[in-house]
């Protein structure tokens, strides 16, 4: 399945004068898993830091502040910054483009401003954790009219935290399974799969797929196709931010018969001698008997009939007895 992604870019100086964007990278699509570089100009900016933000503008308070000058601000090895000092110019490189990776991107030359405070009621949290997360109400009334309210929402980063609904799978040879695992942070998290600790590409063997949920949910699934003996193991789901990372380990065991789904989902695997333990001890046929094996095997050799026989003759046998003994 390929997928093509948006970027969109634009520019912003927080300042009245002075420095100026003079280049930004314009729209640019691109497909997941391919690199993209987008870079930004500037000029008079000398004293002043150059950030790349993933601007949301749904809700701003959302923005990923990416990088600052020539440094990440984020624990991400997807991104990367570059600053080429002769013409100021800033490249961002986004590797192995993500679903979550579309959206619209910032160039910002950030001048610090004196904003006036105005007296009133402060409400001072202590330890605050994310479950303080949300709206708060300033309520203002002097017995005149129906008084004023204000709201403020209050977003609260963390670090990602990883939950999988099922810590241990099984498939049969040869047939796909899906290994799900979901995370919750703020600001947005990478999500990164590993087997018995060495990370996981997206290959032949392994589709790896990532849906942002909500502001603060991701979900992410690891696909393993065709699975051979060597696919069996650990699996690691790891997420991480700019605050930190989390991680939980799923383990992949073989089973007998195909389990569904995603086996039963009109996929049909593959028989024969391309089998890497063989044929013989995959259907439990002493390796002594030498058999001719090909993708058209009989029925009458697939794990399942044993148990079924078995059970005819249980109610063969039941019905004689009853005869027996009217």
């Amino acid at each position: 399945m390929s997928c093509t992604l948006v970027i969109l870019l634009i520019s912003a100086i927080q300042c009245q004068q002075n420095p100026t964007i003079s280049f930004i990278t314009k729209e640019r699509i691109t497909s997941i898993g391919d690199t993209l570089d987008i870079s930004c100009s500037v000029q008079y900016a000398k004293n002043y830091p150059v950030i790349w933000a993933k601007f949301d503008p749904d809700n701003p308070r959302n923005t990923l502040f990416i990088s600052k000058g020539a440094s990440l601000s984020i624990p991400d090895n997807r991104y990367s910054v570059r600053h080429d000092d002769a013409s100021s110019t800033y490249t961002l490189q986004i590797t192995k483009i993500q679903e979550v990776d579309a959206g619209i991107y910032q160039c910002m030359v950030v001048i610090p401003q004196v904003h006036a405070l105005l007296p009133g009621t402060v409400l001072i949290m202590h330890n605050v954790t994310k479950q303080d997360r949300g709206e708060y109400y300033c309520f203002a009334d002097n017995g005149v009219g129906s008084g004023a309210k204000r709201r403020v929402e209050v977003e609260v980063e963390f670090a990602p935290e990883v939950e999988v609904k099922i810590s241990q799978y099984r498939q049969a040879l040869r047939y796909h399974v899906d290994l799900f695992c979901t995370v919750q942070s703020y600001p947005s998290s990478t999500i990164r799969w590993f087997k018995d600790g060495v990370e996981i590409q997206d290959s032949r063997n392994y589709q790896i797929s990532i849906f942002q949920a909500s502001k603060e949910y991701i979900d992410s699934t690891l696909r393993v196709m065709r699975i051979e003996r060597k696919h069996y193991g650990i699996y690691t789901c790891k997420a991480t931010n700019k605050l930190g990372s989390g991680q939980k380990l799923i383990e992949l065991i073989e089973s007998v018969d195909p389990v569904c789904p995603p086996a039963c989902d009109g996929y049909e695997p593959r028989f024969g001698a391309d089998n890497d333990k063989g044929d013989d001890d995959y259907y439990g046929v002493a390796s002594g008997r030498n058999q001719t094996r090909n993708d058209s095997r009989s029925i009458a050799e697939l794990p399942l009939l044993p148990t079924l026989l078995a059970i005819l003759f249980a109610i063969i046998n039941l019905n004689h007895l009853l005869m027996m003994n009217p």
